[in-house]
């Protein structure tokens, strides 16, 4: 991961490393990097989230990934070989980022007979992959990745006019607020507007204000003259809430944000929650009920 290349020096320097914007595990490890905390889900998380859910509801189905050739691509296999074992994944495609086309990962998957394609890949490549197979006049079921599901950016890609089509009953995980009707979507969708100069509201948005909203929540708690320390202490006392729709794990020996995901899918149009979530632990699967954190003062952190 790209940020790796930096976390040595911020832990030589006491410098808080906060809310890195990855699932790698590598943001986990207090023991090591005792100022570094994750934001996201990890990529083994949201793989087996993924997995159940196809478990479940489509038992007896050939399931697949198509993964990014990196720790990304690697944790959601991992987390897919979680809940059905590691030899039990039908096919396995990997892609760079440099790639200019999936035409043949696709017709490897197609020809694999795959039924339910989980990816581990970023919008984009998404994107790709979904039209590809449409090229191909292959419509599989799709269960991607949160860092790979946004409805709003695929849509630019796939257009407007084909994407309630082709991402009909997307299955994603997510573990942030982004029901339309959402009381944190409609502040955000505010402050976009008024503050964002028009920028489209998609859930990158969302992901950046809900870091924003966590790291003024912290510096609250830290104190009337916050330290690094005491912004430290504030993060591993347990008590921070953040927005999302699952408790934050924080605490001394947890720098991990979320342990769980909600599921999504996309229907005629409209990316939401459909009432099943999961955490991930110790290699079990468990699934949970929801506890979305109410918006309280308008948004602003109580100190």
């Amino acid at each position: 991961p790209t940020h790796s290349a930096v976390l040595d020096y911020l832990d030589q320097q006491g410098v808080p490393d906060l809310f890195v914007s990855s699932g790698s595990l590598m943001w986990n490890q207090p023991g090591v990097y005792e100022n570094t905390f994750a934001f996201n889900a990890d990529y083994v998380t949201e793989g087996a989230a993924l997995a159940q859910y196809a478990v479940e509801q489509e038992p007896g189905a050939k399931i697949c990934v198509l993964g990014q050739d990196d720790d990304y691509g690697e944790g959601i296999i991992e987390g897919v070989e979680t809940v059905i074992g590691s030899n039990a994944i039908t096919e396995v495609q990997m892609y760079t980022t440099s790639a200019e086309d999936l035409t043949a990962q696709m017709g490897a998957m197609m020809s694999a007979g795959c039924e339910v394609n989980v990816l581990g890949t970023i919008n984009g490549f998404t994107a790709m992959a979904v039209g590809t197979a449409a090229a191909m006049e292959w419509f599989p079921r799709w269960y991607v990745s949160s860092s790979g599901a946004d409805y709003p950016t695929l849509a630019g890609y796939l257009g407007e006019d084909l994407a309630p089509t082709l991402l009909q009953g997307m299955v994603s995980a997510n573990y942030l607020p982004f029901s339309p009707d959402g009381e944190w979507v409609a502040l955000f969708e505010e402050i976009n507007a008024e503050y964002n100069d028009g920028a489209p509201f998609t859930g990158n948005t969302v992901f950046g204000m809900s870091v924003g909203y966590l790291f003024a929540e912290a510096l609250a708690a830290a104190g009337e003259d916050p330290t690094r320390e005491s912004l430290v202490a504030a993060l591993e006392s347990g008590d921070l809430v953040g927005n999302g729709i699952l408790p934050l794990s924080y605490s001394a020996d947890d720098h991990a944000a979320y342990r769980g995901v909600g599921i999504t899918v996309v229907n005629e149009g409209v990316q939401d929650f459909v009432g099943t979530a999961y955490t991930v632990g110790a290699g079990q699967v468990s699934e949970v009920e929801t506890e979305p954190v109410p918006l309280e003062n308008e948004g602003i952190p109580a100190g």
